[in-house]
């Protein structure tokens, strides 16, 4: 019988301090063998100063999208091992999914869902690598990062007679596929408990935002009446993100939000208040017709009109202005050029604008391509803006940042969303906003 050149696959799983993220390192060996099967060896190992939670689950997914392996990790001691032919796989690992569900045999576009719930107790973690399987030595890192948003309230000088608060935010993804898509959207509900003078939620884990805006409401219940203030943040929870938001009852409900780094990401910090007869939405104008899609209002050009009544609706805009040279937010170095962007950019007196969500990147991919690109670049001039364009001098697709700068899109009818690279240097940035009209 002819020998057949395999390798044996061997996944260390290297606990490293490196903050935000941790590292599985696989290494492939060359060995000959009398099977057509590769040997994939799991090797877990710790060092005293790094942590990772067990258990760790690693999926090996064949380029059909089906699984062709399946192995658990429970500990840093364990070694585990399994065979598999031959080819290219898609590996992908997981960590703190105590309370989640997985399919017991999933395809690569199956999900992964929150509790019922719609959150979660542990900070889940997730990790994903292509490989080639094959005669030739090679190795592949693996990087476990945090894909849920840290969440907790504090309340402060909250009223005696409440004996009960309740927090609802809304709209958030609860399903993950294995690809690393987010979907679904609904509504979390999250009681606190009254510890001496403080209302806490405790921390809770979200996929994050499924809509450009968040809703969150706060019920103060007592013995008589419950109380409800509600808040509208014209930002997304983004993953990775710590939360921590601390409201103080003072004639009202004012909060501060305080967005800590803690040992996940970056500090980000927004300040916000509700309370009593100031009840925040969408920023609110009053016009004399309702604007249509593709035209100069107050300075700024729509490209959605999305009807709310017969006289009401939600503007969608696009910025004038234009960015070039950006990279994404997996850069090593300058991860958050898009993030700047979006935080110092001001428009005709309009702050608070972001990078369009997939939604609204798809949006605006289907509609305004070929002739509608055209025309809504001769509006964006002349309200004095750059034109959008589809395609650079030599033919090549301009790809525009989305999704918190992890995703890139065309303006092309067709064409798809697909990951933002680690290395280019040359994404263009469009920023929008929604505000709502209501004609007078």
């Amino acid at each position: 019988m002819n020998k057949i050149n395999v390798c044996r696959l061997f996944l260390h799983v290297i606990l490293l301090a490196i903050g935000l993220n941790s590292c599985i390192s696989v290494e492939f060996e060359d060995e000959e063998t009398n099977t057509s099967l590769s040997n994939i060896k799991v090797i877990t190992r710790s060092s005293a100063e790094s942590h990772i939670d067990y258990p760790i689950s690693v999926y090996a997914f064949a380029e059909d999208g089906t699984m062709k392996g399946y192995k658990k990790i429970e500990s840093a001691d364990e070694s585990l091992s399994f065979a598999l032919p031959e080819g290219k796989y898609n590996l992908v690992a997981f960590s703190n999914y105590s309370d989640y569900t997985f399919s017991s045999t999933p395809n690569y576009g199956d999900l992964v869902s929150m509790p019922e719930s719609n959150y979660s107790d542990y900070p889940l973690m997730r990790g994903s690598a292509f490989v080639n399987l094959g005669s030739s030595s090679q190795s592949v890192n693996i990087l476990l990062s945090y894909i849920v948003s840290d969440v907790i309230f504090n309340l402060s000088n909250v009223p005696a007679s409440v004996n009960q608060v309740q927090l609802t935010l809304s709209s958030l993804y609860n399903k993950l596929g294995f690809n690393g898509d987010y979907s679904g959207s609904e509504t979390v509900h999250v009681n606190c408990t009254k510890k001496d003078n403080l209302w806490t939620s405790d921390h809770f884990y979200v996929f994050g935002s499924s809509s450009p805006n968040l809703s969150v409401s706060i019920s103060l219940v007592g013995s008589d009446a419950t109380n409800t203030y509600g808040y509208v943040y014209n930002e997304k929870l983004l993953p990775g993100i710590p939360y921590q938001m601390n409201g103080s009852y003072q004639d009202g409900l004012a909060i501060n939000g305080a967005f800590h780094s803690g040992e996940w990401a970056e500090n980000i910090v927004a300040n916000f208040t509700f309370g009593p007869g100031n009840e925040e939405h969408l920023p609110e104008y009053e016009v004399s017709t309702i604007p249509f899609s593709n035209s100069v209002w107050n300075g700024h050009v729509v490209v959605k009109t999305a009807y709310t009544s017969n006289t009401e609706a939600d503007l969608t805009l696009i910025s004038l202005n234009e960015w070039s040279g950006l990279t994404s937010a997996y850069h090593a170095t300058k991860p958050n050029d898009a993030a700047n962007a979006a935080m110092n950019y001001s428009e005709a007196g309009l702050t608070d604008w972001h990078i369009p969500s997939k939604e609204e990147a798809s949006y605006l991919k289907s509609i305004y391509s070929g002739d509608q690109l055209s025309a809504l670049s001769n509006t964006l001039e002349s309200a004095g803006g750059v034109p959008v364009m589809d395609e650079d001098d030599s033919g090549t697709n301009i790809r525009y940042l989305c999704e918190n700068a992890t995703q890139t899109f065309v303006f092309k009818s067709g064409s798809s969303l697909s990951k933002a690279g680690a290395t280019v240097s040359s994404y263009r940035l469009r920023l929008v906003k929604t505000v709502h009209v209501k004609e007078k």
